[in-house]
């Protein structure tokens, strides 16, 4: 298309079809001579003139040059007038001018400010350096922490967390500088004491001194310690129970094993602390600090201690609206304490939440509450939370924004807090009740049709819950989800896509049938290889245990990498030698994900993938040597089964336990000392008991990796070590 504005023209011309760049030494005379020539058409002059406005020797004389080129287009007004806007439009007005030159104060302001503070800091590190003994005595000792922690806290998100980074101190100073320090911040913190946000004055709960997070920091550093929670006293570990509520979104790491060695300690500090927690009216999101810490951000174990405490305070109709004043903050309190019993209960206090929100949902009660304890019950007894549903909705009418539109919303249209169909509780014959209950109430002639953008609500919501309960009832397996899915295709209410059902069925079906079937590619693959290709999470799982054998024959060869690994004590490192390894054995069957680990640390550990199908296996890895008997056990189902095991594609899975030395561990249940052995058979049993709970659904093994020297050295009787 031809252009018509002056500068499109001559920016196609020049620099986009062009073979050359306009230079003013070269080509300002021609221009300036094409541009003084009257018989040229004007469109051709005012493309000329856009070049030589841009043709000026130098910036600082660009408006003097522009001035100059006016006699050479006298003849044409418009020409004149545009190089008069040109000059106007480039001269800054006054206020434009005092920006700038406050701008450019501001810029000369803060490169002082850095100078000065990379002189002071210079300073500061030559202190350290050529005098640590001064730096780090009884009378400096806490400045230079408290001058190091701010330098800490700088550098890196673990360190804004935790205040504490030792790779930094090295890595500026030296690794005696980091231990000096260390030793400094063990006696910082214990020279301090926060209050609680229960002992301080109402106005100020939710704010503290800067010199507390200097405390957390020095229990960060003293942590180091696997065991460091064993060498404190009572009094030490409830002082230290108190700096936990100083961490920022959750409870640090080291909470889990202090409260294995001094349970009554933390649960007095911060059981109490959540009970008077649970006694305030709350505000408008209930910013309850422990309740919130650990809802979603706190070890397991912690939650575990402080159940009884959430199922008293609902025995107490502690979730009961007293006035509207306090509607929304009860809603979400209660919401938070159904998640922590539902998730960390027991058996019997699960049991108890059940009759719990039975008994609540007799009642009548705000929607929102009702909705709470309904997906509740929904979550812990899928069959128990259908009934009730079906009674809800007996007697409502249905219609395009209907109370039952609502229900469905809520319980399973809600993108942050849906109701998960994949469990095994979610039959597929209480799926088909649920479809029905769906298509009846959320019809499809009363769908929401939206053109452009749009903010989605209630009835999108609802829509959006009915989808996903029929895919979920359409990816049912096994006989019983064939005979169900026949069922739901000869439903009236299912009418209008009912080819579709019977085609998913059979479809389903086969592939069910058909599940260890090889391609022409797999077969290929086989005889190349001499493995069959995985193509189910049961095949995954037998290759992922047969290669983690393969590493137990690794550590016995010659060349075998056992000292090397055992003195890994960082599990980042661990992690990327047997990657490195199973990536050696993979044999073309499967290739190692390390993309997902090096990008995101919170990824599972080591991923295997299926190059002949989109299978996985997951193996965490934890170093026996730095995590308690609990933790181990818990992360099996926590962390393992149900952070990285809901795809139906990854149902294989792994905990990887390493020992580089001889210890022992306190059993989790009665605190008596255990062994290698017991916790190997503690750990097998839990895995055992999840798998089992899932009925089937989730493959899970532990595997034992012996880093400890396999012979100990033995004497000559010249008294002389002969090596092994």
């Amino acid at each position: 298309l031809e252009a018509k504005d002056p500068w499109e023209r001559l920016v196609r011309i020049a620099f986009l079809d062009g073979p050359f760049r306009l230079r003013p030494d070269r080509d300002l005379k021609w221009v300036s001579d094409a541009l003084g020539d009257t018989t040229r058409d004007a469109g051709e002059r005012a493309m000329l003139l856009e070049a030589a406005i841009r043709l000026a020797p130098d910036p600082e004389s660009w408006t003097q040059h522009c001035e100059g080129l006016k006699p050479l287009v006298d003849d044409n007004p418009s020409l004149t007038d545009r190089i008069d806007g040109r000059v106007m439009s480039s001269m800054p007005d006054e206020e434009h001018r005092l920006w700038e030159e406050k701008q450019a104060e501001r810029k000369r302001q803060d490169e002082r400010r850095k100078a000065e503070s990379h002189d002071k800091w210079i300073q500061f590190w030559c202190e350290i350096a050529n005098h640590p003994d001064t730096a780090f005595s009884s009378e400096k000792g806490p400045a230079t922490a408290w001058n190091l922690w701010r330098a800490m806290s700088k550098d890196g998100e673990h360190s804004r967390s935790s205040g504490w980074n030792r790779r930094f101190i090295e890595r500026h100073f030296d690794a005696k500088t980091a231990d000096r320090l260390r030793c400094t911040l063990m006696k910082v913190w214990r020279d301090d004491r926060p209050t609680l946000p229960s002992e301080r004055p109402e106005g100020e709960r939710n704010s503290f001194p800067a010199r507390w997070q200097l405390g957390l920091a020095g229990i960060f550093a003293e942590a180091e310690d696997p065991d460091w929670a064993s060498a404190l006293c009572d009094d030490e570990a409830r002082l230290a129970a108190r700096y936990a509520l100083i961490q920022l979104n959750g409870l640090p790491q080291w909470i889990e094993r202090l409260a294995e060695t001094y349970p009554d300690a933390v649960d007095q500090t911060l059981g109490n602390e959540l009970s008077w927690e649970l006694k305030q009216a709350p505000g408008a999101h209930d910013c309850s600090t422990v309740l919130q810490a650990i809802a979603y951000h706190g070890p397991e174990s912690v939650a575990r201690k402080l159940v009884p405490r959430l199922d008293a305070w609902l025995g107490e109709d502690g979730d009961r609206v007293i006035d509207t004043s306090n509607g929304n903050g009860i809603v979400e309190r209660t919401r938070r304490v159904a998640r922590v019993i539902s998730r960390h209960g027991d058996k019997a206090a699960i049991e108890k939440l059940k009759e719990t929100s039975l008994a609540r949902l007799r009642h009548q009660l705000p929607f929102a509450l009702r909705v709470v304890w309904l997906s509740t019950l929904m979550r812990i007894y899928p069959a128990a939370g259908v009934k009730m549903l079906e009674e809800r909705l007996t007697t409502i009418e249905p219609a395009r924004r209907s109370e039952a539109v609502t229900w469905f919303a809520c319980l399973f249209g809600n993108r942050g807090d849906a109701i998960g169909l994949s469990g095994k509780g979610f039959t597929p014959r209480l799926l088909l009740r649920l479809v029905r209950l769906a298509f009846l109430h959320v019809r499809r002639e009363d769908d929401a049709e939206h053109e452009g953008t749009y903010t989605p609500d209630a009835r999108d919501d609802a829509e959006r819950a009915r989808d996903s309960i029929a895919a979920a009832l359409l990816n049912a397996k096994g006989e019983e989800g064939m005979a169900v899915k026949r069922e739901m295709a000869a439903d009236p209410l299912c009418e209008h896509f009912k080819d579709r059902i019977l085609a998913m069925a059979e479809e389903t079906w086969a592939q069910e049938l058909d599940a260890d079937a090889l391609d022409e590619r797999q077969a290929a693959a086989l005889d190349q290889s001499g493995q069959a290709p995985v193509s189910t999470n049961e095949t995954m799982f037998a290759v992922m245990q047969d290669r983690l054998s393969d590493l137990d024959e690794l550590l016995l060869q010659d060349g075998s990498p056992r000292e090397a690994w055992a003195g890994m004590s960082d599990e980042k490192l661990m992690r990327r030698e047997i990657a490195r390894a199973l990536g050696h054995a993979a044999n073309s069957i499967y290739k190692v994900d390390q993309e997902a680990v090096t990008a995101e640390e919170k990824e599972t550990d080591i991923r295997l993938l299926s190059k002949a199908s989109a299978h996985e296996a997951v193996i965490e890895l934890k170093l026996g040597d730095k995590h308690s008997a609990r933790a181990l056990r818990d992360a099996i189902e926590s962390q393992l089964v149900r952070k990285y095991m809901a795809a139906e594609n990854r149902r294989a899975g792994a905990l990887l336990v390493t020992l580089a030395k001889d210890r022992t561990w306190r059993h989790p249940d009665d605190q008596r000392k255990i062994d290698v052995g017991e916790l190997l058979g503690l750990l097998d049993k839990e895995a055992v008991r999840v798998q089992s709970a899932s009925g089937g659904t989730v493959l899970v093994t532990v595997h034992f990796l012996d880093l400890r020297p396999r012979l100990h050295p033995e004497r000559s009787p010249s008294g002389q070590v002969e090596r092994q």
